[in-house]
């Protein structure tokens, strides 16, 4: 009788052995499988919508610089068309033409208030916000508001007092000032000096731009012509305040006029050379002796 050596049999795997298992084995592998599957289209739906996120949000920056621009466009377009009113406000001023002066003066007023109404807008204000890149928009907006209150508060009251301003109003053929005309408008230059004044210092707080060069010129010549305008006022409401009583408005003056050298030095700074006798009336403007 042989004997041969008895091997253990190999033991099945419990999944081998037990159906259940092998069946709850494969459900798990199922479920891994799918949620795997939900997984990867999450990730596809939250890229999508991040796309579409990114593609709104560029949407939304194209129209903001769209609006921007259009704003930008009226504001420099009024601007202009304000300038030509100006000017052909002032030339119907000088000439005494009241009802053209303030025809040209309220198309001035409200091209002003466009552009003003333009600098005033949502994407301008939050632009200009923007530090360092904003400064050339807080300074056209400046700018507007300076215009603005230029032609409200010292163009259009002018037009009141145009015969006053107007040299062909004011002085006649016979060389004879209207000096009660100028006296009466002396209140209301008084009150245009004023405004003028006040308008120039807000023109000097106009803030520089860091760059782009149109907007500082802009600046600079705004600056300029309300300084100008300010101290024309300020000369005319001078002249109308103490011009009437030294015409003659309050009676008879006598002036003396005398004419200097300095070829020698004298205590009053010369040798006399010549001098004249001057009689200012409101009947006769000027006589000499």
């Amino acid at each position: 009788m042989r004997f041969f050596p008895r091997f253990p049999r190999a033991r099945k795997s419990s999944a081998e052995d037990d159906p259940n298992q092998r069946a709850v084995g494969s459900g798990a592998e199922h479920q891994g499988a799918s949620e795997g599957g939900r997984g990867a289209r999450r990730r596809l739906r939250l890229g999508r919508r991040g796309v579409a996120v990114l593609v709104g949000l560029l949407l939304v920056a194209v129209a903001f610089v769209c609006w921007l621009g259009f704003e930008a466009y009226q504001a420099k377009s009024n601007l202009e068309n304000a300038r030509v009113s100006v000017r052909m406000a002032k030339e119907a001023l000088l000439g005494g033409n009241a009802p053209d002066a303030a025809r040209w003066a309220d198309e001035a007023h409200s091209q002003a208030q466009g552009a003003q109404a333009a600098t005033d807008s949502p994407p301008w204000k939050i632009a200009s916000a923007v530090p360092w890149l904003g400064s050339p928009l807080r300074t056209g907006q400046q700018i507007s508001n300076v215009v603005s209150a230029v032609i409200a508060d010292v163009l259009q009251p002018s037009v009141q007092v145009a015969k006053a301003i107007s040299p062909d109003q004011l002085v006649d053929d016979s060389g004879r000032v209207d000096v009660q005309l100028l006296r009466d408008a002396a209140p209301k230059l008084g009150e245009i000096s004023a405004a003028a004044k006040k308008v120039e210092t807000q023109a000097r707080s106009i803030s520089k731009t860091h760059y782009l060069a149109v907007m500082r010129d802009a600046r600079e010549q705004v600056q300029v012509q309300t300084s100008d305008v300010s101290r024309l006022l300020e000369n005319t409401a001078l002249a109308a305040r103490i011009a009437p009583s030294m015409m003659g408005a309050d009676g008879p003056r006598t002036y003396f006029m005398g004419f200097q050298t300095n070829a020698e030095a004298r205590g009053t700074g010369g040798l006399m050379g010549n001098f004249g006798i001057l009689h200012w009336t409101t009947e006769n403007p000027i006589s000499t002796k």
